[in-house]
């Protein structure tokens, strides 16, 4: 009977019970894996950012150069901008090509006298949308979607088209294609 009544009275000492160790586990992943998707959103939203503020100030910076008194656009190319030294921060160069904040070549067309076409690959539809509407007063004329099938998302003086700006940015492989004057 004295045993018995000697383990009854055993209490508790500190230390913890495998169960409250397994939660605590359990609520520092959940609150680990939920800062490490906000620190992704973060980091993608800035990058995001940096890409739609290099091609504003790219398609700036090209209105200046080329577009002043009317414009003579036959001499927009990444050679030109490169030698004029008028390459947004965000963008890098070698000796003739301009790659924009992500590493993707900016590609130029053959450009009338008056304006010049150059085209950015987007990494996702998001991406698209915010660039396309954060440069589309800037462009005379803007396309979004694949490669050679672009959608019309704004011309001349017409606001920008949102479903077609949906269309064309939902795709694979999407492209902006800007015209500047």
């Amino acid at each position: 009977m004295k045993s018995q009544s000697k383990m009854g009275s055993l209490r508790r000492s500190g230390g913890y019970v495998l169960n409250e160790l397994l939660l605590a586990v359990a609520v520092i992943v959940i609150i680990g894996g939920a800062g490490f998707m906000i620190y992704k959103t973060l980091t993608k939203d800035a990058e995001t950012t940096g890409q739609v503020n290099g091609i504003v100030d790219f398609v700036s910076k090209s209105k200046e150069t080329f577009g002043l008194s009317g414009g003579n656009w036959t001499s927009f190319s990444a050679a030109n901008l490169i030698k004029l030294n008028r390459i947004p921060t965000q963008f890098t160069k070698d000796a003739t090509k301009i790659y924009d904040a992500f590493g993707n070549e900016v590609v130029f067309a053959a450009s009338a006298a008056s304006q010049g076409t150059v085209s950015f690959t987007m990494r996702s539809a998001e991406e698209c949308a915010k660039v396309t509407q954060a440069v589309a007063e800037l462009a005379y004329t803007a396309s979004a979607g694949a490669v050679g099938s672009e959608t019309a998302v704004k011309t001349g003086t017409t606001k920008l088209d949102i479903d077609a700006l949906a269309t064309g940015c939902a795709v694979a492989n999407r492209v902006l294609t800007l015209a500047i004057r």
